[in-house]
Formats: structure tokens, C-alpha cells, sequence
């Protein structure tokens, strides 16, 4: 009997034993496919950062009303303000007067636009003078409530673009 319990015993720890290395593979293969989610993940924001970070166009991350969340560093060049001295600060506060009405009556989308929409309008630069700019934002909206969580903005200077058209007409 004895003996028998012996082999029983050594049964059941050699299955026992077989079940945790199935299980520490299964872990094993889990953690590698983290850790490369994790190396494409940095990969990915390393690549949106130096595209950002080197665009000449501003790119904006913005609250539904209009206060950025991240402003690249185009901002300096384009309208003379560093991104922190835009961040947090609503971008109709330096919208011109003129389009600024405009820009509010046009209705944000309720529902995900397959395109981005774009906006022609003058931007305060910091030096005081009025800058035209080309705004190409995407709104993104939670499909649960429908409600625009966040836009996604590229703005461009066109200025040069704006004083050739004038002096054509």
C-alpha cells in the first residue's frame, strides 16, 4: 500500500509538475507579446513626436471648447508663442474679431466626420499682428454619448498665400 501511495504521489507531482510549465509557457508568451505591444507603443510615440516636434505646421490637441492640450513647437515660429504659453488657454481669445463669430455659428459635428474639416481665420500673434491660418481639425467623438471628446488640429500659415490672392483682385 505504501508502495502504491509512493507512486500515486510521484503521479500527481509529475502532473502537477507538467501544469505549472504549461502554465509558466503561457506566461512566458504573454510577457514577450507585452513587452513587443510595449516596443511598438514607445516606437509609435517616438515617431509622432519627431513628426510633431519637426512639422512646420502646428500640430493641436483640444478640449471640445477649444483649450489645447498639447501644441507643438511650430507655435513659435508660426505665432511667435511657445506651446506652454498656449496650453491651457483658449484659442478664441486670440481668434480676430471678424471671424471669430463665424467660427462659433459653424456647427460641430455630432456624429465622427470620415474627414477632417477645414478653416480659413486670422490668429493674434504674439507680436500683436493678425496671422491667416488654414485649420484642418478632426473631432473625435465617444460613440456611447456622441459628444466631441477631443479635436485634432493641424493649423498652417497661409499668409503669403492670403496677401497673393489680395493683390491679384
Amino acid at each position: 500500500a505504501f508502495v502504491s501511495m509512493q507512486a500515486e504521489s510521484k503521479a500527481r507531482v509529475a502532473e502537477r509538475t507538467l501544469e505549472l510549465a504549461d502554465a509558466n509557457a503561457r506566461l512566458e508568451f504573454e510577457m514577450a507579446e507585452r513587452q513587443r505591444a510595449e516596443a511598438a507603443l514607445r516606437e509609435s510615440a517616438m515617431r509622432f513626436r519627431l513628426l510633431a516636434e519637426n512639422s512646420t505646421d502646428i500640430i493641436l490637441r483640444l478640449t471640445p471648447d477649444g483649450v489645447p492640450r498639447y501644441v507643438s513647437p511650430a507655435s513659435a515660429f508660426v505665432l511667435g508663442y511657445a506651446p506652454e504659453e498656449l496650453i491651457g488657454q483658449s484659442i478664441y481669445d486670440r481668434i480676430h474679431a471678424d471671424d471669430l463669430e463665424a467660427l462659433q455659428q459653424s456647427p460641430l459635428p455630432s456624429i465622427p466626420q470620415p474627414a477632417p474639416r477645414l478653416f480659413t481665420f486670422r490668429v493674434r500673434h504674439k507680436a500683436g499682428h493678425y496671422v491667416w491660418i488654414e485649420a484642418s481639425a478632426q473631432f473625435l467623438v465617444d460613440p456611447q454619448s456622441s459628444q466631441t471628446v477631443e479635436i485634432q488640429a493641424s493649423v498652417r500659415d497661409i499668409t503669403t498665400r492670403k496677401q497673393v490672392e489680395a493683390a491679384l483682385e
